[in-house]
């Protein structure tokens, strides 16, 4: 793992027209961390991530990947990254073994394929056409794909839909709200033993601290006994979440 940030950048700006959609963005990702662009509809992650990925050449500024230009480099960097766009196809009538292993081919070194699909919860499904697979599952195979190479992989996910929790179809805006103001302090981009005592409190008794817990833990290999406090407070969650649902918001 590099000591030093794997992403660098640097005052790029991005312009259509005369829409700007990327004005002096400036910042470095250190390997090993999850880093995450947030903001309001239009205010330029996507452009930004594809800049990043080589997909979009910025009008001006700097970017590093693992030292490697984006766009003169774009081969070599290519082979290094994974990446799952906000918005993507496959032939409808190939099948989830097939598209895994169409991908790892591309690559000089890929991970367990089938452990990613397991991981996933996509190993029932890896004789299914892409056709028949729901949203969520769809977009689970994109993160597999992405997932294969066995370096590094960058992640531009748009949207995160939570498929699983019924209620999550509800209130929208206050999810968001919700959502949005707690993801600084529930340890998924500092680490909450790295704040002051006080916000560490606060940060661990969000909904989503034991939820970002329980991820990385599965993704650094531990075994769940290791994180029964995590999936306690996560049922505790649901139910309440639920119990809220289900008095507040009419059901569909």
């Amino acid at each position: 793992m590099s000591s030093g940030p794997v992403i660098r950048v640097s005052g790029i700006r991005k312009t259509y027209g005369d829409t700007v959609a990327v004005d002096e963005v400036s910042f470095e990702v250190p390997g090993g961390q999850i880093f995450g662009l947030t903001g309001p509809n239009g205010a330029g992650k996507t452009t930004t991530m594809e800049c990043v990925e080589g997909l979009r050449k910025p009008d001006h500024g700097q970017i590093e990947v693992f030292g490697l230009d984006p766009i003169k480099h774009a081969h070599a960097l290519q082979r290094r990254i994974g990446v799952q766009l906000q918005e993507a196809q496959l032939q409808k009538r190939i099948k989830v073994w097939e598209a895994v292993d169409l991908w790892a081919s591309l690559f000089d070194a890929t991970v367990d394929a089938e452990g990613v699909l397991d991981q996933l919860g996509l190993s029932d499904k890896r004789n299914a056409w892409f056709m028949t697979l729901s949203g969520g599952q769809k977009q689970r195979l994109f993160i597999a794909l992405a997932l294969l190479l066995s370096t590094w992989s960058i992640l531009s996910i748009g949207f995160i839909i939570a498929s699983l929790v019924r209620t999550a179809r509800f209130a929208p805006p206050l999810g968001g709200l919700v959502l949005y103001s707690t993801l600084p302090f529930c340890g998924l981009f500092r680490p909450i033993d790295t704040f002051p005592d006080g916000w560490q409190i606060v940060a661990r008794a969000l909904p989503l601290t034991p939820t970002v817990s329980l991820l990385s833990g599965i993704w650094q290999g531990n075994p769940w006994s290791a994180h029964l406090g995590d999936v306690a407070a996560l049922v505790v969650v649901f139910a309440v979440c639920t119990l809220i649902a289900s008095r507040v918001f009419r059901w569909e």
